[in-house]
């Protein structure tokens, strides 16, 4: 299991709040988030840590013109981050906040509730045989 820091948590959660609103980060957001960066390998795996921690920190300063954390401004304020994130003049600052929100939601739909919310079926588990022939 990857070393996670609680602050890293935090901005994941808060990202992912700003990301699909309502549904929350979930339970064992650790251990889903070590899965998933253990899958992307060290490299990448690196490379998202930092754009969520370097998020978390710097979004709310560079978009909305505040010295604060992600995690502490209120929900509007982290959607309206991640609107203008995602809609920057810079395709490469569009592109970052693309590839945050798909890592988000990978990571988010892993939680059984959060899919049984969105009306998806259930994540097929490897331990178990699929039905069919």
């Amino acid at each position: 299991m990857m070393n996670l820091h609680p602050s890293e948590l935090e901005a994941l959660a808060s990202l992912i709040e700003a990301i699909l609103p309502g549904m929350g980060a979930g339970e064992d957001l650790a251990s889903r988030y070590g899965r998933f960066l253990e899958a992307l390998g060290p490299v990448r795996g690196l490379g998202l840590r930092i754009a969520v921690r370097a998020s978390a920190a710097g979004l709310p300063a560079v978009m909305l013109g505040r010295w604060a954390r992600l995690g502490a401004l209120g929900q509007q304020e982290r959607e309206e981050c991640v609107s203008r994130l995602l809609s920057h003049r810079r395709y490469l600052v569009r592109q970052v906040g693309l590839l945050l929100k798909v890592a988000c939601c990978t990571i988010a739909l892993q939680e059984p509730r959060t899919r049984e919310r969105l009306g998806l079926p259930p994540v097929a588990r490897p331990d178990r045989p699929r039905g069919g022939a």
